[in-house]
């Protein structure tokens, strides 16, 4: 995930300031600070990721059904981190449904070729 990329490139720049802190700067109070909400943030980002949902909350997260997301938990495509009969999974391991492009600033979300078989065959792109 660019996230978690982004947060572990973070952490490493802090803990390197904090190393400096201890011993460029003399500052061994500040750098155990720091060290302290380095680790604070690794354990939130490390529950985060093992945070488990319903199915039907991650069809909310995921905008796939909670039917579809059954059927690849079914399948072992998603795995249950719950019980045979109230599945749940992971947020991390989502799949993520694309939405579809807004050609232009109206609600019409329909591709520039199908707004042309639209026309054609009812006299308008909407």
């Amino acid at each position: 995930m660019l996230a978690s990329t982004n947060v572990d490139a973070l952490l490493e720049r802090w803990t390197r300031e904090s190393t400096d802190l201890a011993e460029r700067f003399y500052c061994p109070q500040l750098a155990s600070l720091t060290t302290r909400h380095i680790n604070e943030l690794r354990e939130a980002v490390r529950a985060g990721e093992e945070q488990t949902v319903s199915l039907r909350e991650a069809a909310r997260i995921s905008g796939y059904s909670d039917g579809h997301l059954g059927r690849l938990v079914g399948r072992g495509t998603l795995r249950n981190y719950g019980r045979a009969h109230a599945p749940k999974v992971r947020i991390t391991e989502l799949p993520q449904k694309t939405q579809p492009l807004r050609i232009d600033g109206s609600h019409n979300t329909h591709s520039p070729r199908k707004r042309i078989v639209l026309a054609a065959c009812n006299g308008s792109g909407d």
